[in-house]
């Protein structure tokens, strides 16, 4: 069963520095972080992936904090520019600087990708039609 508590000990692992990320997050909103609303995404991101409110087993607390990262990277992202920043290089000598910048599908796509590996436990659902023989 899916530990969501260990699941938001590594999300909040996964931004490093808590005190600055909080800080950070509330300068950008105007409200405290609050890693459960991340998780808890996450976890309706597998229940869409999957069709079913059951998770498996097999999905690991460290997938949904990647998966509830990415989340937070989406919003915060979006907040500072309206895609957020893919690649940045920058060369001393003659400066150059150069951004390429992810869509909100590309970080979707990769939340998608993370969920591919347990393809097997989705839950299909045809459509039952009734047959009259007359």
């Amino acid at each position: 069963m899916m530990n969501s508590d260990k699941a938001k000990c590594a999300f909040m692992h996964r931004l490093g520095d808590m005190a600055n990320a909080e800080k950070v997050y509330f300068d950008m909103f105007h409200r405290a972080l609050c890693a459960d609303v991340y998780i808890e995404a996450a976890l309706d991101d597998c229940r869409a992936y999957f069709g079913s409110e059951n998770i498996p087993e097999a999905v690991t607390d460290s997938t949904v904090a990647d998966i509830a990262y990415i989340r937070y990277k989406l919003d915060t992202d979006q907040h500072q520019r309206p895609y957020g920043l893919k690649s940045l290089s920058y060369s001393e000598g003659t400066v150059s600087k150069s951004e390429a910048y992810a869509t909100e599908q590309e970080l979707d796509t990769h939340i998608e990708n993370i969920l591919k590996k347990y393809s097997r436990f989705r839950v299909v659902r045809g459509r039952v039609g009734n047959e009259n023989a007359e």
